[in-house]
């Protein structure tokens, strides 16, 4: 969501931004040993970016949060990555580690997300998928939108606590 300063990634908005974020620049090259102890190099051009970090959740929803991101992991696929200090850029979700099991109502996470290069996003995502075991409340959480929003954009859900079904498309703006 570029209308925050909180980092976001296909529609799950981070109730904190993270502790460490440590982002890494890539050539794509290849390289060949040839006769007399010669190299020879071949460059690909820009790889893209690396971005790693870690953080934590805290307080009584710090469980849910982690899960949460955990299921957008997992739906896989190239979504907007909004980095505060760097702006959105397309990228995959390629790990996400649990660091510390709840203490004292926080939970320790690291991730890595790769960027994909020469990936057009659209400016405002419009809408998102449901993940497994979804109300509107947890969309809401999951994505910064207000619940009252959800509901007048999608008239057929008329309950916010209802559980929703897995894959469908909700409305967002």
């Amino acid at each position: 969501m570029e209308t925050s300063d909180k980092m976001s990634y296909g529609g799950f908005v981070f109730p904190e931004n993270p502790e460490k974020i440590e982002i890494s620049y890539e050539r794509k090259i290849a390289e060949k040993s040839v006769p007399n102890g010669a190299n020879a190099v071949w460059d690909f051009g820009y790889g893209g970016r690396t971005i790693k970090g870690s953080g934590e959740f805290f307080g009584s929803g710090a469980v849910d949060c982690f899960n949460t991101l955990n299921k957008v992991m997992k739906t896989g696929g190239v979504r907007a990555l909004y980095l505060p200090a760097v702006g959105k850029l397309a990228a995959v979700f390629k790990e996400l580690t649990l660091l510390e099991e709840d203490h004292e109502n926080a939970i320790g996470y690291s991730f890595e997300f790769r960027e994909v290069c020469n990936t057009v996003l659209p400016t405002v995502e419009k809408e998102t998928l449901v993940l497994e075991d979804e109300t509107l409340w947890i969309i809401a959480r999951r994505t910064g939108i207000a619940v009252e929003r959800l509901l007048e954009k999608n008239p057929d859900i008329r309950r916010p606590d209802t559980v929703l079904t897995q894959g469908e498309r909700i409305v967002l703006r």
